[in-house]
Order: structure tokens, then C-alpha cells, then sequence
């Protein structure tokens, strides 16, 4: 009998003494986890013919064209939705766009250009309010009755589209 008791409590001190660890485990603080810049920049196009977009980024005042962001896009006479990321963790303070490489792409629909940043909407360029965000070079010609840009390659190679002022506000917060 008493090597009964003396094994139940035995076990009782070992389940309490267990239960207790774990407690204090979860007293400890978990780490303090800092997410990092995840910045897109997501555009709405029809791209007609294959072709190659390039992004350049404007880090710390200085445009980086050493490390473009180059992306592939399939032509179709639809729209797509083109979601293409910044280095990942990065901060930029502009961005520019080389829309095409492609010198049969004569033509671009453009219905948005937004930016967002870790999923969260920076800039709304839907509805063509993108326009106030960049400026577009002289490559481009608006094509009122069809509602989309006419490509220049003969003018500037290759069409850019660059943030403006309004958009490295925005980016700077």
C-alpha cells in the first residue's frame, strides 16, 4: 500500500511539474516579427503580341538600371492583369516602365497601373487615374476613338512610362 501511494504521488508531482513548463513557455514573449516592404506594381493591359516589360527602381534618389525587373507577357486580345513585384523587402521612390520591346506591338490598352504594398492598395490608378501618377514619353500618342495608346518606337526606344512627382509623394510615406 505504501509503495501505491508513494507511486501516485510521485506521478501526481511529475504531471505537475510538467504542466507548469509549459506554462512557462508561453509566458516568455514570442519575437516581435517586422514585416518587410512587399511593393507590386499591378497593371490591367492588352498586350496584342508577346512581349517584355522592364522595371527600373529609384532607390535612395538614384535610378537603378542595373538591376531591371524584367516580365514576360503572352499577347492575347484580352485583358490582362499583370501583377509584377518589387525586390522583395525594398522600398523604391519611383519607378519607371519600359511598356514594350516588342516594335510590332503597335498598340496598348492601359485601364489601370496601381501600386500596392504588402497587399494594401499605395495608389488606385483604376479608371485611368493613373495618369496623374506618371508621365508618359514621347513614344505614346492617344488614341481617342479606340480609347488606347498608339506605340512610337521610331520616337523613343523603348516606350517608358515614369512616376511623376504625385507618385514618389506617395511612395515617400
Amino acid at each position: 500500500m505504501k509503495k501505491l501511494i508513494v507511486l501516485f504521488l510521485g506521478g501526481s508531482l511529475l504531471l505537475s511539474s510538467c504542466g507548469k513548463d509549459k506554462k512557462n513557455d508561453s509566458d516568455v514573449p514570442a519575437e516581435e516579427v517586422v514585416a518587410k516592404d512587399n511593393f507590386s506594381v499591378v497593371m490591367n493591359a492588352i498586350y496584342e503580341k508577346d512581349d517584355e516589360l522592364s522595371f527600373v527602381y529609384k532607390k535612395n534618389g538614384y535610378w537603378d538600371y542595373d538591376h531591371p525587373t524584367k516580365y514576360a507577357v503572352k499577347g492575347q486580345p484580352n485583358s490582362q492583369m499583370l501583377n509584377i513585384p518589387f525586390p522583395l523587402g525594398e522600398k523604391c521612390d519611383n519607378v519607371q516602365i519600359d511598356v514594350s520591346t516588342n516594335k510590332e506591338q503597335k498598340v496598348l490598352k492601359l485601364t489601370d497601373i496601381s501600386i500596392l504594398n504588402n497587399g494594401k492598395e499605395i495608389v488606385n490608378g483604376r479608371n485611368m487615374a493613373f495618369i496623374k501618377y506618371f508621365n508618359f514619353g514621347t513614344a505614346f500618342t492617344w488614341d481617342e476613338k479606340n480609347l488606347r495608346y498608339n506605340l512610337l518606337f521610331d520616337q523613343e526606344y523603348p516606350p517608358r512610362i515614369v512616376g511623376s512627382d504625385a507618385l514618389e509623394a506617395l511612395l515617400a510615406k
